[in-house]
């Protein structure tokens, strides 16, 4: 509506384009159309980059639905469990490490030991 108004107030030419066939009112509502529709543009583009949203992005963008992110949610739920899966021979085989580890230093210091003292009998 101010958009009418701003145009009326900015007046007609003396000779209207051919757009407005002849009548000022209509010259006045394509003018008020053309602007509403530049700020209707301009708030697009602001509110899409303010999302993060490139403009490059614009052509595939699309807010996911409350299904599509139940089914999202639902994978990343599934991937949750499938990393932890993995998980779960690894921590086994670091406990089992940990608790072969300190045996296998125990033979190792034993077999120094020996080796030291068969050295030490040979004047090595």
């Amino acid at each position: 509506m101010i958009t009418v108004i701003v145009s009326v107030l900015y007046g007609t030419p003396e000779k209207l384009p051919g757009v407005a066939l002849g009548l000022p009112l209509l010259l006045d509502l394509e003018r008020s159309a053309a602007v509403l529709a530049t700020i209707a543009l301009v708030l697009i583009f602001a509110f899409l980059t303010s999302r993060g949203h490139l403009p490059t992005q614009f052509g595939n963008f699309a807010y996911p639905s409350i299904e599509r992110q139940h089914d999202l949610e639902e994978r990343v739920a599934a991937l949750d469990r499938r990393l932890k899966q993995r998980l779960i021979p690894l921590e086994d085989g670091k406990r089992t490490s940990d608790e072969v580890l300190p045996l296998i230093l125990k033979d190792l210091s034993e077999m120094s030991d020996r080796l030291e003292a068969v050295e030490a009998r040979r004047g090595v």
